[in-house]
């Protein structure tokens, strides 16, 4: 699997830059108020960590910003430099990261799983009725493959409305149509969200390969 960020950057408009790498231990590339972050954290949390700060700092340079650190806020997610506006993502043996300039694009959300099925036993917790009854009308070989692809895209979503939000969403606050075939997904608000009424819609992007569910939301 060949990690240079094409791939993610595909998903999103040609204003966003993305960067992809393997995890690994690069305590030494953060800034101390990152390292201070993880100081008690276990070598597989300060990896992911130290990685998508790296690749956060090479993403914001193709952009034409300053280097600066990028530490979580008392919310857990990130603070990205004036200007910038981004996304992290991991899960086991990948890290990603894509950056804009806030002038470009308002927000952006990118997630990544792992493509095993999710298991029937939280089918319900990540899909609303009208969801569930969809899946359950799929082949049965695909229903927990398709519910993991909803689960990243609703991910995906949450985590470019949080910073135009600072609302916490459940699974069942958004509800999506799925294109398996195009890749392409609709996430319509269940509830009001910040400056987002109930009803509203945004589009994104999911694919699937090596071994990766991948999705992508931009907020323009």
């Amino acid at each position: 699997m060949k990690l240079d960020g094409k791939r993610l950057s595909a998903l999103f408009p040609a204003a966003v830059v993305a960067e992809e790498a393997q995890p690994a231990l690069l305590l030494d590339e953060l800034y101390p108020e990152e390292r201070a972050q993880i100081a008690r954290a276990v070598d597989k949390r300060r990896a992911e960590y130290a990685t998508v700060r790296v690749l956060a700092r090479k993403a914001i340079r193709r952009l034409g910003v300053a280097a600066a650190p990028i530490v979580n806020g008392e919310d857990r997610s990130p603070a990205w430099p004036e200007g910038v506006v981004g996304s992290i993502t991991h899960t086991k043996g990948y890290c990603g990261v894509v950056a804009a300039k806030s002038s470009d694009v308002r927000s952006l959300g990118a997630d990544v799983e792992g493509a095993e099925a999710a298991r029937e036993e939280i089918w319900k917790h990540i899909c609303t009725e009208t969801e569930h009854a969809w899946i359950t009308g799929l082949a049965e070989d695909d229903r927990g493959q398709v519910v993991k692809r909803i689960f990243s895209a609703k991910e995906a979503f949450y985590k470019a409305q949080y910073p135009l939000t600072r609302q916490y969403l459940g699974f069942h606050d958004v509800e999506m149509q799925l294109d398996l075939d195009g890749g392409h997904f609709e996430v319509q608000l269940q509830r009001d969200s910040g400056e987002f009424a109930t009803g509203a819609r945004f589009e994104g992007r999911v694919v699937v390969g090596d071994g990766l569910v991948i999705s992508a939301l931009t907020i323009e």
